[in-house]
């Protein structure tokens, strides 16, 4: 048996499957087996998958005959898993080298932990950088600073929890993670082991956007382990806007959602969308000024915290407060 699995959903990925399956196979770390499930994929990626498996026996590819989406995919391929530890990858990301050597390091020096993760940067869809780093994610948040294909997790505590909940489409990650670390601690590598993709691809943007929009809206409640209840009306909180905008906005495009707002938007706390409504205006102007304005204030954080915070270190996350510095990993990739 491998001592890890490398497991990795896929719906229509093309073109970038082939790049994220290469990372995996480059790493340093190769005592794994990667498991591809291929969530009913119209463009390819199934017929990719394979050409990579005949080549490499460590690649297993499954096919799912109806489409699964985001949880139940991402349930399926990690129940598949023969390894008792686990880490995620998805279809259209890059990760460094060096990823699962340093996060199987960091769980074996820590035994009080079940997952560990890393800090990102974003690119493009042409591999070029468009956003750096944000260390100061580590001063406190609600849910912990990492991207969910960044992260490497104990096969044991992941099925004590029940894994992904099928309620948590779109923020399957983040609530795995709060039920997770009440079982462990939660660690995070402040390097970007991993390139977050930003393209007009990423399910959010490309699947039924009521149905997105629904799941967004409910997020807060449910990550706060709490029934949603709909009013009956199409009002959405500000917040649905900003993370759809974001990504976006990220991926070169205009944020598109002034008239969503204008017409569906809850403006009730009015603070919040008035904040909201103002980033939405800016962004819709000037795009590329807003991004600018983005990697400048990311840069002033950066430096600010660089202290508290400093790169090749590893940090166990604690909700809603700034993450605890545990030292520096040895071998870091900014040794």
């Amino acid at each position: 048996m491998p001592r890890l699995s490398v497991v990795m959903p896929v719906h229509n990925a093309i073109p970038y499957l082939g790049a994220a399956i290469e990372a995996i196979l480059r790493q340093s770390f190769g005592d794994f087996e990667f498991v591809i499930g291929d969530d009913c994929s119209t463009d390819g990626s199934a017929e990719c998958a394979e050409a990579f498996a005949r080549l490499d026996p460590r690649i297993r590819v499954l096919r799912s005959a109806v489409r699964l989406g985001p949880a139940r995919s991402s349930n399926w391929v990690a129940n598949e898993a023969r390894a008792p530890l686990v880490a995620r990858m998805d279809a259209d990301d890059l990760c460094h080298p060096r990823r699962l050597e340093l996060q199987l390091r960091a769980l074996a020096e820590n035994p009080s932990a079940v997952l560990v993760g890393a800090l990102f940067s974003l690119i493009d869809g042409a591999d070029r950088p468009v956003r750096g780093v944000d260390r100061s994610t580590l001063l406190g948040r609600p849910t912990p600073p990492i991207a969910h294909s960044s992260v490497l997790y104990r096969k044991w505590a992941f099925d004590h929890i029940g894994g992904y909940c099928q309620r948590a489409n779109y923020f399957e990650d983040a609530e795995l993670y709060l039920r997770l670390v009440e079982v462990g601690d939660i660690l995070v590598i402040a390097d970007d082991l991993l390139l977050y993709r930003v393209t007009g691809m990423n399910a959010r943007l490309t699947d039924d956007q009521a149905v997105v929009e629904q799941a967004l809206n409910a997020m807060p409640a449910t990550l706060k382990q709490r029934e949603f209840r709909h009013d009956g009306s199409a009002r959405l909180e500000p917040e649905v806007f900003r993370a759809l905008g974001s990504l976006r906005l990220w991926a070169h495009r205009s944020p598109g959602i002034l008239a969503d707002m204008a017409a569906r938007m809850r403006l009730w706390p009015l603070s919040a969308s008035a904040r909201v409504m103002a980033w939405a205006l800016v962004c819709s102007l000037s795009p590329s000024m807003a991004r600018q304005a983005t990697r400048m204030r990311l840069a002033w954080r950066n430096w600010r915290t660089r202290r508290r915070f400093p790169p090749g270190h590893l940090f166990r996350w604690v909700p809603g407060k700034p993450s605890i510095n545990l030292g520096r990993i040895d071998g870091s990739v900014t040794e």
